[in-house]
């Protein structure tokens, strides 16, 4: 239980040291990592949360799901990037 404790430690020192070392990054590299982030959160739940939605209520789950990606699309688009 105490190393539990030291995760959130790691957390902020590194994106404090992400910060630090990519204040003078390209937008591309940036863009490129925020790709693999948010790359690993949609993996995250698809292994971790969507399974177990999905079983408890499989058509509003994925009705939501859906949803979910063209409202995220249309704000993109509606914001001009």
């Amino acid at each position: 239980m105490p190393s539990l404790l030291w995760y959130p430690l790691l957390y902020a020192l590194s994106a404090l040291t992400g910060h630090w070392f990519l204040r003078d990054a390209s937008d591309t590299l940036l863009a490129y990592i925020r790709c693999f982030a948010a790359s690993a959160v949609v993996a995250s739940l698809a292994i971790e949360v969507f399974p177990r939605v999905f079983c408890e209520d499989n058509y509003w789950s994925g009705l939501a799901a859906m949803l979910g990606l063209i409202m995220a699309l249309f704000l993109y688009f509606m914001s001009g990037a």
